[in-house]
Order: structure tokens, then sequence, then C-alpha cells
């Protein structure tokens, strides 16, 4: 890894979880399409 980059995985039964949870699944397509429209308040 170089920088300051910080990369995060998470395993396989995190992911089925997040996926099965409908709420929020629609939570973070809404967030993601507000950062791409740089809608919102985005803390560092």
């Amino acid at each position: 890894m170089s920088g300051n980059k910080k990369e995060e995985y998470i395993d396989d039964y995190e992911m089925e979880e997040i996926t099965m949870n409908k709420s929020l699944k629609q939570s973070i397509i809404r967030g993601l399409k507000d950062a791409k429209q740089k809608k919102g308040r985005f803390d560092k």
C-alpha cells in the first residue's frame, strides 16, 4: 500500500447481511448518488 490510502474488506457473511437488508441497500444507493452529485455533508 502506498501513501495514506487505507483499504478495508468485509467477509462473505457481512456482505450477505448487507445484501439481504433492503433498507440498508437503499440507503447506501442514496448515499452514493448524493456523493456523486456532491450533495449533503461529507466529513473527513
